[in-house]
């Protein structure tokens, strides 16, 4: 078969079918809590009620050396109160998140364990940056850059299911990345935009948007999704589309480069843009490990 055929619609069905089978219904309303300017408590508080886990993972990622509490809080409403109740709506997507995935993706551990990572890391950069650049809009910037790559995620939980001829980007994906010893996922590749749009009809940002819309998503968010690989063209976003353009390089230059020039072309991306200066940086990113720690020890 002609690869070049394939209709996106081919793909976009069994990736919607899989949101929900992989997803409870509480992600979906989690994802619109968070479109509020305002969350409601006794939403999220009805919602992490269905799952009786959750309550612990949130409390016990609250208690967490990050967030350094004067004493140990047993109670929702209580950290809601002291950490506000947009922190534990994030706190609540991403342990939602993890779980679900997790679950599905425990074939494979390495691709599991370094492929969260490389997310939580690109979260919490993007976060942190934001709150120097746009501090009225971590919220929204964390939760994008926590999902925008849910379509790769997807893809590769079903990747048995899949019409053959979509599996071919992801067989070479996983190849490039045997060949290293590191299964990250969604490290972006040499052309690989293109090469998603000539085999599948669509490229992943795409596809992470249409599943996005499924939960009710923000559109004012949309385009920091869209577009977090364009790192070449950063000075045309906007300081929230930036902060997460930024996050999703920042997580590659850590986990899959390894390479001190990445590092490095941050920094100065970040001098260039916003007058952050090396010492500055360092402080960050010792900030932003600290998040990490934390995060990863918890889920």
């Amino acid at each position: 078969m002609d690869t070049k055929s394939n209709s996106p619609r081919q793909l976009t069905k069994p990736l919607r079918d899989a949101l929900y089978v992989i997803f409870p219904p509480a992600m979906s309303k989690l994802v619109q809590e968070a479109s509020k300017p305002q969350p409601d408590f006794n939403e999220l508080a009805k919602i992490i009620r269905l799952d009786p886990g959750l309550s612990t993972t949130i409390l016990s990622l609250v208690n967490s050396p990050f967030y350094s509490m004067p004493q140990k809080i047993t109670d929702l409403k209580r950290a809601a109160v002291i950490l506000g109740t947009k922190e534990i709506l994030k706190i609540t997507i991403s342990a939602t998140f993890h779980q679900h995935l997790a679950s599905r993706l425990k074939k494979n551990p390495s691709l599991k364990f370094n492929t969260w990572q490389q997310i939580i890391w690109g979260a919490c950069a993007s976060e942190l940056l934001g709150s120097r650049i746009c501090p009225r809009q971590t919220d929204s910037i964390y939760i994008s850059a926590l999902l925008k790559d849910l379509s790769l995620l997807l893809l590769c939980c079903l990747e048995e299911e899949l019409p053959e001829t979509f599996k071919t980007l992801l067989s070479s994906l996983f190849e490039d990345q045997c060949s290293r010893n590191e299964l990250d996922l969604i490290t972006l590749h040499n052309n690989q935009l293109e090469k998603e749009k000539e085999l599948w009809g669509i490229t992943h940002p795409e596809l992470t948007l249409m599943l996005l819309e499924e939960w009710g998503f923000p559109t004012e968010q949309t385009l920091a999704v869209h577009r977090h690989h364009d790192i070449q063209n950063i000075e045309q976003y906007s300081p929230c589309e930036q902060a997460v353009i930024l996050g999703t390089y920042w997580a590659e230059a850590e986990f899959s480069d390894k390479n001190v020039e990445s590092l490095f072309q941050l920094r100065q991306w970040l001098k260039e843009l916003y007058q952050i200066e090396a010492h500055d940086f360092e402080d960050l990113r010792i900030q932003n490990r600290e998040r990490f720690k934390s995060l990863c020890q918890t889920f």
